[in-house]
């Protein structure tokens, strides 16, 4: 478990990982952007896709939290969202000023562009042909691969997507004055299936 803490001049690390199993902190400690509100791992496992403190995302290896790769050259403000493809050969990042990036494994951007709006949330699909992207009015598109758009709603209040385990259906997060809860859409159409309404602020959801 990849954790991210608050740093201090004489302790500049912010990154550490649990080992789960055992319940202990491993020794090695990275140095990241302690505001991170989003990172990654690799479906290996090998590596950990995060932000480092000039908010560029950064690549780091799990043995030892070195930079494997820096991604530079698309954001210059904070990254709200990353998401690595089930497959593992792209990795999606989007920012506060809307501008979004696909890379490959070796660093380099192979899409970019921009969303219009703040980002908030990005997201591939469980078959990687697909992502989806939210923005802070509320605004979630969904794209092929390609960048081709398929679907688009607004829904006000929209923070968070998450797609159920066979990727027929997409929850969106919600928390507006009017409503909290999970709006759950079925993913072909963005139609509305189910809404499930919460008693409480929406924070984080998994």
């Amino acid at each position: 478990l990849a954790v991210n803490k608050a740093y201090t001049v004489q302790e500049p690390e912010s990154l550490a990982m649990i080992d789960l199993e055992n319940m202990t902190l491993y020794s090695q400690e990275g140095i990241t952007d302690s505001a991170v509100v989003d990172m990654d791992w690799h479906p290996n496992g090998d590596y950990l896709a995060t932000t480092n403190r000039d908010e560029i995302p950064v690549i780091l290896r799990k043995e030892d939290l070195s930079t494997k790769n820096r991604l530079t050259g698309v954001h210059n403000v904070e990254v709200k969202c990353i998401d690595y493809r089930p497959d593992g050969q792209y990795l999606i990042t989007g920012d506060e000023s809307g501008r979004y990036a696909i890379w490959d494994n070796n660093g380099s951007a192979v899409s970019e562009r921009e969303f219009g709006q703040g980002l908030v949330d990005c997201k591939f699909s469980t078959d990687g042909q697909n992502y989806i992207l939210v923005g802070e009015n509320g605004l979630i598109k969904s794209r092929s691969f390609t960048g081709s758009l398929d679907n688009e709603v607004t829904i006000q209040g929209a923070q968070k997507a998450i797609f159920s385990q066979v990727g027929n259906r997409i929850h969106i997060i919600v928390d507006s004055p009017d409503y909290k809860g999970v709006n759950t859409l079925d993913f072909e159409t963005f139609n509305l299936e189910v809404k499930t309404s919460f008693f409480h602020r929406v924070n984080d959801v998994e």
